[in-house]
């Protein structure tokens, strides 16, 4: 991507000069607040560890990518599945436009135009199925086919499209 941002870590997430971020957020990472542009736990750890950006902290001191990553999973239970999810979709060639929910939920835009609502699962914890009818609402709502992605034991990440199920 080009030289190396710096970036302040604050409560989980990274915080961008706009002016210096503008080639990622035309890239669609972060959102954008005024002249900063603020990234997610998910979106910092897979920049860092591409060697896009460099986290400091408060005082000007470097943190490393699994530092960057620990820090942020004491704030957010599901960042692993969240970054697992995340990356997948990247490496896809997708662009991850924002975190929806308060569980595992993006929304993702493809090369092609085509748009998803992704809906994240951990194999092995429960998920009710009020949080999938919410989930397939809000992607209906919103045009979007629901698209449910099943981070296994292994890390790998499984998908099913869920567009064709009724929800009344």
């Amino acid at each position: 991507m080009g030289k190396v941002i710096k970036g302040l870590y604050h409560k989980g997430k990274v915080v961008l000069s706009a002016k210096e971020a503008e080639s990622l957020r035309q890239k669609g990472y972060g959102v954008r607040k005024r002249d900063k542009l603020i990234l997610r736990g998910y979106e910092a750890y897979y920049l860092a560890t591409n060697g896009n950006i460099e986290v400091l902290d408060k005082s000007g001191g470097r943190i490393p990518a699994l530092e960057l990553f620990k820090k942020a999973q004491k704030l957010d239970k599901y960042l692993l599945a969240k970054y697992l999810i995340y990356r997948d979709l990247r490496e896809r060639g997708y662009v991850v436009s924002e975190e929806i929910g308060r569980g595992i939920g993006f929304t993702v835009r493809g090369e092609r135009g085509e748009d998803s609502v992704v809906f994240g699962i951990c194999e092995g914890e429960p998920t009710s199925t009020a949080e999938m009818v919410r989930a397939l609402t809000l992607a209906r709502k919103r045009g979007k086919e629901l698209v449910l992605a099943i981070v296994n034991r292994q890390g790998e990440v499984i998908y099913y499209s869920l567009s064709d199920l009724f929800v009344s």
